[in-house]
């Protein structure tokens, strides 16, 4: 009950990436529910350890889709001993030898362990959203998971997952953001921020994607559209947008 209101007071502080280096191999329906509200109402990354029991199988709530699960390599670049590993793993980083605070003793030590590497990564995250914090939680995970250094087989598999974060190749595949465009044609103003698009018209209207979909009909939009042209019809009136 604890995590699950830190992560909702994290959501509700508008915090953009948390950090979970915690877990148990037993779900939680109330932590599941917290992290889902913190991707749909703060647009918030989530990453969490895979845990340290050598396991194949990962914890909660790493185990779960909407969080990138985080694996753990030893400092001859081979997965730690004590790393779960299963079909839902992510992405590794470095987990043993690191440097970090223990505040019951007051003092820094040298650990190890699966919430060692994941802050690595929550990092990496935090940095990608510092050059486009116009990003949704889906495209930084592609963007991590996408421009992650290859280990094990080829391709995603169950001990290293994608493979070991590249922050320098994440950042340069991190696009910039697209400036802001207000649009508008008779009765019916666009407003373009990256993803999110606000669609304003005095009579009603239809929006249609460039390959004639239909998109959405009404008054007033706000919401968010995948990148590509689009359309909307007012009347006799027909304005075009693009969305990056």
């Amino acid at each position: 009950a604890a995590v699950a209101q830190c992560i909702r007071w994290c959501a509700d502080t508008g915090a953009k990436v948390i950090n979970m280096s915690l877990g148990s191999p037993t779900p939680s329906s109330e932590i599941e529910s917290a992290i889902n509200y913190a991707l749909d109402t703060a647009r918030a990354v989530a990453i969490a350890a895979a845990g340290n029991d050598g396991a194949s199988s990962l914890n909660y709530p790493a185990a779960y889709p909407a969080v990138i699960s985080v694996g753990a390599i030893d400092t001859s670049g081979r997965k730690a001993y004590f790393s779960n590993y299963g079909s839902n793993l992510d992405v590794v980083a470095p987990g043993v030898y690191i440097l970090s605070t223990v505040p019951y003793i007051n003092r820094y030590m040298f650990l190890m362990g699966t919430s060692m590497a994941t802050p690595h990564v929550s990092g990496l995250a935090g940095l990608i959203l510092s050059k486009n914090p116009n990003l949704s939680p889906s495209e930084v995970r592609a963007i991590i998971t996408g421009t992650a250094i290859d280990m094990g087989e080829m391709g995603k598999d169950w001990f290293y997952g994608y493979g070991l974060i590249n922050v320098y190749r994440a950042l340069l595949a991190t696009p910039s953001p697209v400036l802001s465009s207000d649009i508008k044609e008779g009765n019916i103003r666009v407003k373009v921020s990256g993803r999110k698009v606000i669609i304003e018209g005095i009579e009603e209207f239809k929006i249609y994607s460039s390959d004639g979909r239909f998109v959405f009909s009404g008054k007033e939009f706000e919401g968010f559209l995948n990148a590509g042209i689009y359309f909307v019809k007012g009347g006799r009136e027909v304005l075009k947008f693009v969305v990056r």
